[in-house]
């Protein structure tokens, strides 16, 4: 038995807490090793993590604001709540360590150490060296599977900050393509494009935690983060031609959209449930698109910042699905269109993930 910790982002985002449950429960669930994520919680982190947010901006911005989050206090709560049940009930976590000067100094002894998934290899956030692995090893290896650089456009400067932390690891993959690419020009060496964590557990494996909303008709679902009117537009030409009621997961209280149901309560488990039931799905989230595809909904991902949309389309792509993607100069096409494509799947997501559970098993379950 190996003892594995895993190290990577557990902001209370559903993408985050769903892809850290998912590499933790595959390599549980597919070995015999004692697996953990490392709790890095640092008084920042906790601040990030609270119910009332205070924003940035002119006096009447932050004001209006504050009174908003204070009027959907208890919806905000039961969302903050259900984050936190959903981690003790699915996940094993180490002993807290709340600043990176001590982690570094004195990692959790373990055989492998996993980097990954999410944006961990993101060189522009302030605790990178935490997920770089930037500590002595020791006998430990080194694993990244699965990061994601959350940009697409790379420098000498990145290179130049990064290569002494690759140089590092025992084995390495990446997210998307790009990515991939970009560690290969450095380690001189293959690295091969890996899954998202949360798409190396099967259908029936999320059914099992999902919670099915309470909602008796059949509906169009929106989970929003940064697209804002543009998929509430797209929502509303489906709407136009199912006549189904449009819910919209969102935690912008500063935003009334014309929906039929706008909710903010929501935890990891209940995402799930919305996605899995919903006849349509429209989002501009990535991990709102790998969940689409694994319910195999008919869904349009619409591309709100084309900066940061390569994990989308290497996702899409690898599905043969580029036609459920809407970057944004293509919404008034889509919306002066006749008739609804439906979604077909000629893909299995088992399939384009069977290399990446190989890679999982000769680095780190063999």
């Amino acid at each position: 038995m190996k003892k594995i910790g895993i190290f990577t982002y557990m902001q209370n985002n559903y993408g985050a807490v769903l892809q850290a449950y998912a590499l933790q429960h595959y390599i549980r669930s597919h070995s015999d090793h004692d697996v953990e994520t490392i709790n890095f919680t640092t008084p920042e982190h906790e601040k990030g993590n609270k119910v009332i947010q205070i924003p940035k901006g002119n006096i009447f911005y932050r004001v209006v604001f504050l009174l908003l989050q204070l009027f959907y206090y208890p919806s905000l709560k039961r969302r903050s709540d259900r984050i936190v049940d959903f981690k003790k009930q699915y996940m094993k976590f180490s002993d807290r360590h709340s600043e990176m000067a001590e982690l570094l100094s004195n990692p959790p002894q373990k055989d492998i150490y996993i980097s990954g998934s999410d944006q961990v290899f993101n060189p522009n956030g302030k605790y990178y060296p935490i997920y770089y692995l930037g500590f002595e090893k020791g006998v430990g290896k080194k694993i990244a599977y699965a990061p994601s650089f959350g940009i697409s456009q790379f420098d000498n400067k990145i290179r130049g900050k990064i290569s002494k932390y690759l140089y590092d690891f025992d084995a390495l993959s990446c997210r998307e393509q790009v990515g991939a690419e970009f560690i290969s020009s450095i380690v001189k060496d293959t690295v091969p494009t890996v899954v998202d964590p949360t798409m190396l557990l099967s259908k029936q494996e999320w059914q099992d935690i999902a919670v099915k909303p309470q909602i008796r008709s059949k509906y169009i679902f929106i989970y929003d983060l940064n697209g804002a009117e543009k998929l509430v537009a797209i929502a509303k030409k489906i709407q136009s031609k199912t006549q189904l009621p449009i819910v919209c997961l969102t935690r912008k209280v500063q935003k009334f959209y014309k929906v039929d149901k706008q909710i903010y309560d929501a935890g990891p488990a209940e995402f799930v449930g919305w996605i899995a039931n919903a006849e349509y799905v429209v989002t501009d989230s990535f991990h709102g698109t790998v969940f689409s595809t694994i319910f195999k909904r008919n869904f349009y991902s619409y591309i709100a910042t084309p900066s940061t949309a390569s994990r989308i389309q290497t996702l899409l792509s690898s599905l043969n699905l580029n036609d459920r993607l809407i970057p944004n100069n293509m919404v008034a096409q889509f919306l002066n269109q006749n008739d609804l494509s439906p979604c077909t799947y000629t893909v299995d997501i088992d399939t384009i993930s069977l290399e990446s559970k190989e890679y999982i098993y000769n680095h780190i379950i063999l």
